[in-house]
C-alpha cells in the first residue's frame, strides 16, 4: 500500500460511509464501495470499522432472519434507536 494511511481513510470513509441509514435485508446499496472490503485482507481491517459507523435500520423482518444472518447483523451494535409514533429513544451499549 503506497498512499498514506490518512489518504487511505479518507478513501474508506467516501466508498463505505452512507450518507442516510442502510437496510440490511434485500440488496446493497449500489452507492457504496462494499466490493473494497473484498479486495484484500489489509483493506479489509482497514475499511470495516467505517462501514460500521454506518446507521443500519432493521425492523421486525430481523426477526425471520436465519439465526447466523441475525448474529452477523447485531454483532457490533453500539447504539439502538427506537422509535415509536414520533418520539425516540436511545440505548448505548456499554
Amino acid at each position: 500500500m503506497k498512499l498514506p494511511l490518512e489518504l487511505r481513510f479518507k478513501i474508506y470513509e467516501y466508498a463505505v460511509m452512507a450518507d442516510r441509514p442502510i437496510r440490511p435485508v434485500g440488496a446493497p446499496s449500489t452507492s457504496l464501495g462494499v466490493g473494497l472490503l473484498r479486495a484484500n485482507r489489509q483493506i479489509y481491517r482497514e475499511a470495516i470499522p467505517f462501514f460500521r459507523r454506518n446507521n443500519f435500520r432493521v425492523s421486525d423482518t430481523l426477526k425471520n432472519f436465519e439465526p447466523e444472518k441475525r448474529d452477523l447483523v447485531t454483532k457490533h451494535v453500539q447504539e439502538i434507536t427506537f422509535e415509536w409514533w414520533g418520539y425516540a429513544k436511545k440505548d448505548t451499549a456499554t
